[in-house]
């Protein structure tokens, strides 16, 4: 999705996923109490387990029934039993913003582990984000990770990171002008993206934009310029595939969305955080550009897994055989998902990636359906 700004606004509606509890043995007088044995992931469920050491089941009903206290009795285990959730997987594609990336944002080391497990069992992989083709780019590049690129909502596609550009679609200059000219008559701040530049509305500070537009608009060796309206639009609304409304006026983006709508029969409006609408061409969608991937690559969408978090991860959550919703995701997300996982901070899409794709036994990774 696209950058987001202080976590603080965050309204997504999930639990707390650093919420966890836990407590050790421990002792009372001479008293003790040993811990249960760990249990072993393919064991039956409901089989009780001695309890192991000093305290054997014989001597603790020889105490009890000499009426020593101090002694446990056998205490028995329940299993949880494990049933695999592994599918077959082909591609991977995932969300990056709220999905990939941590809030901070950055992929962690040990997802750049996984993923590149699953990449040297011959699963290709694949972003799909908001983000600009660059900015989505460099961070594939930082973990090393070898990725398709699909940029821009499913605008603009990649082979790979800083490639060249496979597709793009543009949304009608007069389509621009006329969204634009309602953008400055409602006096909300936006901005104007072409494939490899972006134009903010009004003298927006570079700081301000690496948060809400791409962090990495002026690193060395990309491609991608950024400049505010008053250094000139028109260039960029010649060559515009997205354009992105920022706002904490909740009713106003209803209004805005409802005005695209009903007046833009060629472009389509979404949405990747809660204070902001994107607007791209209809031809346009993470989705469709998932199955254009998939088809060029000779793989059925079935043996396609995705990861979102937000609106604008609808379509292609619906097209994959295999659709993961992170615990994080807002509501539509979660409802439209056939899986579940742990939060972005958590590390989620590693989590889901080690259950389905590898069949290991992960904690907090759900089938719904």
């Amino acid at each position: 999705g696209q950058p987001r700004g202080n976590t603080s606004d965050y309204r997504a509606d999930a639990p707390n996923p650093r919420a966890y509890g836990g407590a050790g043995a421990s002792a009372a007088g001479r008293r003790r109490v040993r811990r249960p044995r760990v249990q072993s992931a393919n064991e039956n469920a409901g089989e009780a387990l001695p309890m192991r050491g000093a305290v054997d089941a014989g001597h603790g009903r020889r105490a009890a029934a000499a009426g020593r206290a101090d002694i446990p009795r056998e205490v028995p285990v329940l299993r949880r039993k494990f049933m695999s959730l592994q599918m077959p997987i082909r591609l991977i594609a995932t969300d990056m913003d709220g999905t990939l990336l941590t809030d901070e944002p950055l992929i962690l080391p040990e997802t750049a582990d996984v993923l590149r497990r699953a990449a040297e069992k011959g699963i290709v992989l694949s972003l799909a984000s908001g983000r600009l083709p660059d900015d989505a780019s460099f961070f594939a590049v930082d973990a090393k990770l070898p990725m398709h690129v699909i940029a821009l909502n499913g605008a603009v596609t990649l082979v790979k990171p800083l490639g060249d550009v496979q597709e793009a679609h543009h949304l009608p200059q007069p389509t621009v002008h006329r969204i634009t000219a309602r953008l400055d008559e409602a006096n909300v701040q936006y901005a104007v993206f072409g494939v490899h530049e972006v134009v903010a509305s009004d003298d927006m500070p570079l700081s301000r934009a690496q948060v809400v537009i791409g962090t990495f608009l002026n690193r060395a060796g990309g491609r991608t310029a950024f400049r505010n309206r008053k250094q000139g639009i028109d260039a960029v609304i010649q060559d515009c595939v997205k354009v992105v409304v920022f706002s904490q006026n909740l009713p106003l983006l209803d209004d805005l969305r409802a005005f695209v709508r009903d007046t833009c029969p060629d472009a389509d409006v979404t949405s990747s955080w809660w204070d902001n609408i994107e607007i791209v061409p209809r031809s346009a969608s993470k989705g469709s550009a998932l199955q254009a991937l998939a088809k060029s690559l000779n793989i059925p969408m079935d043996e396609v897994m995705v990861f979102g978090d937000s609106d604008n991860d609808l379509s292609m959550l619906k097209a994959a055989g295999v659709s993961v919703a992170m615990g994080n995701a807002n509501e539509r997300v979660r409802a439209s998902a056939r899986f579940e996982t742990l939060t972005n901070d958590a590390q989620g899409v590693a989590a889901a990636i080690r259950a389905i794709v590898f069949g290991e036994d992960v904690p907090g990774v759900i089938r719904k359906r």
